[in-house]
């Protein structure tokens, strides 16, 4: 039969009944701990992967950026030579009418 009192009478035993206690209850706080811990590495784990992700995406935007600045540089200083040379061509072009008108002139 079972008795109504499941704990030992004996100091020794309840002791013993004790430290085993002890012992389960702190081998399920460490498993947990290790539990939780092998969480944390993955995540961590997993937020680097991200970051360097990100890190590489930075760097080829930036290398873009300077690509597309190179180019505007560029496009701008051929647009101010194309001003340039509009600029001239019209002058020449005045220059050119203005001795038709001249030579035109002359005829009559």
């Amino acid at each position: 039969t079972l008795s109504p009192d499941p704990l030992p009478r004996e100091p020794g035993e309840l002791l013993k009944l004790g430290l085993s206690l002890i012992e389960r209850a702190y081998d399920e706080r460490a498993r947990g701990l290790e539990a939780e811990t092998a969480r944390l590495r993955a995540f961590s784990a997993e937020s680097e992967g991200r970051v360097t992700a990100l890190q590489q995406r930075v760097s080829e935007l930036e290398a873009q950026l300077r690509s597309g600045a190179a180019e505007n540089a560029s496009l701008v200083s051929e647009r101010a030579s194309l001003a340039a040379e509009k600029s001239s061509l019209a002058a020449e072009n005045r220059s050119l009418q203005e001795r038709l008108d001249k030579a035109g002139q002359f005829k009559r």
